[in-house]
């Protein structure tokens, strides 16, 4: 197995061969610039040849933890586990650009959501993302349900206090929801029977409903 090291939302998979090239392409940085003093121009544009196929080598290293390419999942905090059908049919790579979009503004609900209460932590549950279009009609969704494009999710959320964990109240969380830009111009559906809220980024105009 390769060694695996993170480095902010990078994953580089091979920690010593990237090491060995970034060594590298910056000891030939320093060659151009001890070049550059003598004018040795032809050795210059050599070494910048060298270098140029070093940063390539080590971009092949590295791959995004996060973000449509992202290993790991759409956002930080967020699986794309998490994002799949309920029954485990994984975001298509063309739906991916929106689920990054829903986690992003997830993570702001979040944000608003920890600050208001003065959370030690705030738990986002996600009870479905994703549908894809037998799974959508199986469960009875509507014909044009966000979920079919990734741009929608129905969520519970869990703030930690320091007497433990609670649920944030259905209504409320609705509220917060429009608190975050892109959920506020797109959908909210209330289900305070089914403990959950549907927020999706549709572009359509905003709508609100209860269920």
């Amino acid at each position: 197995m390769p060694i695996r090291k993170v480095f902010r939302n990078v994953i580089i998979s091979d920690t010593e061969r990237y090491f060995k090239l970034r060594n590298m392409y910056l000891r030939n940085k320093k060659k151009i610039a001890q070049a550059r003093r003598k004018r040795r121009w032809s050795y210059i544009r050599r070494v910048r040849r060298t270098n140029r196929r070093i940063l390539k080598a080590m971009a092949k290293l590295r791959t995004a933890r996060w973000g449509v390419n992202g290993v790991h999942g759409p956002a930080r905090g967020f699986t794309w586990g998490e994002f799949a059908c309920n029954d485990g049919v994984a975001v298509p790579r063309v739906y991916r650009a929106n689920a990054v979009a829903v986690a992003r503004n997830l993570n702001r609900l979040r944000d608003e959501i920890k600050k208001h209460y003065g959370a030690e932590r705030v738990a986002i549950r996600i009870n479905s993302a994703y549908r894809h279009p037998a799974y959508n009609r199986r469960i009875g969704g509507v014909s044009n349900s966000q979920h079919l494009y990734a741009k929608a999710a129905d969520i519970t959320v869990f703030v930690k206090m320091k007497s433990g964990w609670k649920q944030v109240p259905i209504r409320a969380l609705a509220w917060f929801a429009t608190k975050v830009d892109r959920f506020r111009r797109g959908g909210i559906g209330t289900y305070v029977n089914s403990n959950f809220v549907h927020v999706d980024i549709r572009t359509n105009g905003p709508a609100r409903w209860s269920g």
